[in-house]
């Protein structure tokens, strides 16, 4: 794994600690906020109002993940000494040699994790948001759904696997064997959702986005996985029209 992660453990729980805090913050304060702002608690609120609820948490999310973990590094709650070397999750494209990897992935776990995202559900049924394909007779709210699929497909993915596996499997893989570094990741990732409806898919991706992080040591190719597995909950969601959110 990337030996400039030379932060020591204290520093990755503390990182992890203000992750946790800044998530709840946004959770308790501004997801109400945001509600009232955009009137979601209207009988019917449009589709643009829930894509511009979901781009701002994530925003906020991110935000606040970001800050976190450079807050902790540069000092943070002053646990550990600071790095010796900046945190630069590695990206390499390698002529694309780990894309036939990414696809096979795709094929053999997709549809295990869409069994067990059923099975959840099941456990905990979940009256939240219904996503449906953008009608594409109005114009409006098919803006917004591709909108919201645009966001959810790639921007998310992207500042998930920065944090998730860039940071926290790259940090905990220094100090634990690959099984232990994953399987905390894992459960970090899972939690922080706050989604018991979707905790144990959650934690399934946590485990082979971490696992294929580890095998390739390439952020791209965790991107990519990470991206094709919400497009294909999108054509679940839009097949069998599943709770997405």
């Amino acid at each position: 794994m990337d030996a400039r992660c030379v932060w020591g453990l204290a520093k990755v729980w503390e990182a992890v600690v203000l992750w946790t805090l800044g998530f709840l913050l946004v959770a308790t304060v501004g997801v109400p906020f945001m509600q009232v702002l955009l009137g979601l608690d209207q009988a019917v609120p449009s589709v643009w109002k829930h894509t511009l609820f979901t781009l701002s948490v994530d925003a906020m999310e991110m935000a606040v993940a970001f800050g976190a973990v450079q807050a902790s590094l540069r000092g943070g709650m002053g646990t550990g000494s600071p790095p010796t070397a900046p945190w630069r999750p590695p990206l390499r494209w390698e002529g694309g040699r780990w894309v036939l990897s990414c696809l096979l992935v795709c094929l053999v776990t997709f549809p295990l994790v869409q069994r067990a995202a059923i099975f959840n559900q099941a456990l905990f049924p979940s009256a939240g948001w219904v996503w449906h394909p953008p009608d594409f007779s109005n114009l409006a709210e098919a803006g917004a759904q591709l909108v919201f699929i645009f966001w959810t497909t790639l921007v998310s993915p992207i500042w998930e696997e920065v944090l998730f596996r860039g940071f926290l499997v790259s940090s905990l893989h220094r100090h634990f064997s690959s099984l232990p570094a994953v399987g905390i990741s894992a459960v970090v990732f899972a939690l922080l959702h706050f989604s018991p409806e979707r905790l144990l898919p959650l934690l399934i991706l946590g485990f082979i986005f971490g696992f294929f992080y580890t095998k390739t040591n390439n952020l791209l190719a965790c991107i990519a996985v990470h991206c094709l597995w919400n497009v294909y909950a999108f054509f679940i969601a839009a097949t069998n029209l599943v709770v997405v959110g």
